[in-house]
């Protein structure tokens, strides 16, 4: 009876696992800053970022609407390089202030006249984040929110083109939950060959139901196809475009080549 209850059991695992086509999402804590510009406009920064506040701020130092210059004198032009500067703003706070400095010149007085355009952003107190991630290839589609609940679904997969030695698929195919994982599962076909049929990840696969109780066997490359592979990597010599007869001593010589014998 204990036998029987374990093999249950274990039969209970595989068909859940076998049918299991989503995960739960792993979860990361992290902590963030928050960088706003005038109150807007709010940018995410992790503790080692803190300073790209900064660049944030200079990035809106942009001269687009620098004031008229007084009559006589001529448009305003950068005079230098901006400068930052940081200073405390509250608790864990910080003000990111930056400055550009414009001058006008006259050729009727002679001399500038200057303008400073300033911008700061405030840099908040940090918060802690849960990120949800679906680290998995298999189950790389995601994270979904479902019943309160991040979900990686198993991605969808390439259908692959089907033997031409099998049976064409039908609705009738029954299911076969094979012990072992993915691979290929092979049954005779005529004239010597094989139907080659692959396998899920936990090894099941639809057997043709034409198959019946037909017993798999040992999978073995199909002769065309092993000869294929073969020629293909003949040397060029042999090629058929070649316009003049191939010198068989240079062919045989190569280590390359393999003789194979079909019975």
């Amino acid at each position: 009876m204990r036998l029987l209850i374990f093999l249950l059991a274990l039969l209970s695992a595989f068909f859940v696992s076998a049918n299991q086509d989503r995960l739960p999402a792993k979860t990361e804590t992290t902590q963030n800053w928050s960088c706003t510009y005038a109150g807007t406009e709010t940018i995410k920064l992790s503790a080692e970022d803190v300073s790209a506040c900064s660049d944030f701020a200079e990035s809106k130092l942009n001269g687009e609407n620098l004031p008229q210059p007084p009559t006589h004198y001529n448009d305003y032009i950068s005079d230098g390089d901006p400068t930052c500067s940081q200073s405390p703003y509250g608790t864990d706070r910080y003000l990111y202030s930056c400055e550009q400095v414009y001058k006008a010149t006259s050729d009727v007085f002679g001399g500038s006249v200057k303008y400073t355009e300033s911008k700061s952003a405030l840099l908040h107190s940090p918060i802690d984040e849960t990120a949800y991630i679906c680290e998995s290839d298999v189950y790389s589609n995601g994270p979904i929110l479902e019943e309160g609940t991040h979900w990686c679904y198993k991605a969808a997969e390439e259908p692959e083109e089907p033997d031409p030695d099998c049976p064409a698929p039908t609705d009738s195919d029954p299911f076969s939950f094979a012990v072992g994982g993915s691979g290929s599962v092979c049954f005779p076909a005529p004239e010597g060959r094989q139907c080659e049929i692959k396998t899920d990840s936990g090894g099941g696969y639809n057997i043709p139901i034409s198959y019946g109780s037909t017993e798999p066997v040992a999978c073995v490359p199909d002769r065309s196809s092993t000869l294929k592979r073969v020629c293909e990597g003949l040397p060029s010599v042999l090629s058929t475009r070649t316009t003049r007869s191939p010198d068989l001593s240079v062919f045989l010589r190569s280590p390359s080549v393999t003789f194979l014998v079909l019975e």
